[in-house]
C-alpha cells in the first residue's frame, strides 16, 4: 500500500474518510454494496474538486481571453463523466491514472452505477454493448472478487475491502 510522502489536503481528507469507511466496514456497521458507493462517491467528489481547481488555476493565470472562454464553454462538459474528467486531468494538465489503475477505476464506477440504479444488477445500458459488459465482468470478478451470475451480482465483504484498497490507491496517485 503506497503513502504519500507529503500528502495534499484533498489526499488527507479522502485517505481519512475511506479509513473511517474500512473501520465501519470491518465493524460490520455498513454493508459491502454501501462501502462500494461510498468510496466511489468520494473519489469523484474528490477528483471533480482537484479538477474544477485545477480549471479555475488555469483561467486565472494570465490574461488570455481565448483560453478562458474555452474553459468556460467546456467546464460542464469535463466533468460530467469519469471518462471525460480522467481525459481533462490527462490531457490537459498531465494528471494521469496507470491504464490497469484507470480500468479498476471505471470497473468500480460501473458497480457503483449498478448498485445505485438497480441494487443487485447490472443496467440495462451496461449490458447493451455484450463485449464491453463481458471484460468489465471478468475485471469486476478477478480483481474486486464480485460474484456474478448473468446481470446479477453479490457484493462481498472481500468485494468492499478490494474497493477500499483501490480507491486508496486511486487517491495517492490521482489527488496529489
Amino acid at each position: 500500500m503506497s503513502i504519500p510522502k507529503r500528502p495534499t489536503e484533498r489526499q488527507e481528507r479522502v485517505l481519512s474518510q475511506l479509513g473511517r469507511l474500512r473501520q465501519s466496514h470491518e465493524a460490520g456497521e455498513v454493508p459491502p454494496a454501501w462501502v462500494v458507493v461510498s468510496a466511489c462517491t468520494t473519489l469523484e467528489s474528490a477528483a471533480s474538486e482537484k479538477l474544477q481547481a485545477m480549471l479555475a488555476a488555469r483561467a486565472e493565470s494570465g490574461n488570455d481571453m481565448l483560453v478562458k472562454q474555452m474553459i468556460k464553454a467546456q467546464q460542464t462538459d469535463m466533468d460530467r463523466s469519469w471518462p471525460s474528467r480522467l481525459e481533462w486531468l490527462a490531457n490537459g494538465f498531465g494528471v494521469k491514472l496507470a491504464t490497469a489503475d484507470e480500468a479498476r477505476l471505471l470497473a468500480l464506477v460501473d458497480l457503483r452505477n449498478a448498485i445505485a440504479h438497480h441494487g443487485d444488477r447490472f443496467t440495462s445500458r451496461q449490458v447493451n454493448d455484450y463485449a464491453m459488459f463481458l471484460n468489465t465482468r471478468r475485471l469486476l470478478e478477478t480483481t474486486f472478487l464480485l460474484h456474478v451470475r448473468g446481470i446479477h451480482f453479490t457484493v462481498t465483504r472481500e468485494t468492499a475491502a478490494t474497493v477500499l484498497g483501490v480507491a486508496r490507491g486511486v487517491a495517492v496517485d490521482l489527488l496529489a
